[in-house]
């Protein structure tokens, strides 16, 4: 209840540091119910499915860690505060620094230009999967002149529409195996 009003009266992103997984999950549900609202409360889960076992990731999780990284960017440059829980094997994990984020990001917009080689490449440089259709974080697909990409800063992937190589549209949607 403390951390609640002392996030209604503070004007400053805050980070809220439980003993663990658990108990920052617990504390996070608290905290949106105690708060009324979903958006601004983010939950900073370690992308691993056991401690220090890095090896084995969850996807899930991964995406998890994008949105929260995408949202706090976004939060900076609106001047919006944001509350954060995580605990310490979470943030004992390796992020991108602000400036590879940035880097390493890839902004397609309608009416943008898309060249399916250099699109192709980079895709591959960030680790994307092609496939024929999307259902998971970290994959892309290419059919005729759509152009599905499930990034992992998403809860659902993107979906272009080209006309030659001019975006004509674009929109979320949910994954193939979700959305019938």
């Amino acid at each position: 209840i403390i951390a609640a009003a002392v996030q209604v009266k503070q004007e400053e992103t805050s980070l809220f540091i439980l003993n663990d997984k658990e108990e920052a999950a617990y504390f996070f549900d608290d905290l949106k119910k105690l708060l009324e609202r979903n958006e601004g409360i983010f939950l900073f889960p370690a992308s691993c499915k056991k401690p220090y076992h890095y090896e084995e990731t969850d996807n899930a999780n991964v995406l998890q860690r994008a949105e929260v990284l995408s949202a706090l960017l976004e939060a900076e440059k609106n001047a919006e505060k944001v509350l954060l829980v995580s605990y310490p094997e979470a943030l004992a994990e390796m992020v991108l620094n602000r400036r590879s984020l940035v880097a390493e990001s890839v902004h397609l917009q309608k009416g943008g230009i898309l060249s399916f080689d250099a699109f192709h490449e980079r895709m591959h440089q960030l680790g994307y999967e092609k496939t024929d259709f999307v259902s998971e974080p970290g994959q892309f697909a290419v059919r005729g002149f759509i152009v599905d990409v499930f990034s992992y800063s998403s809860e659902f992937p993107y979906r272009l529409e080209l006309l030659d190589d001019e975006i004509s549209g674009e929109h979320r949607s949910k994954p193939a195996k979700e959305a019938g």
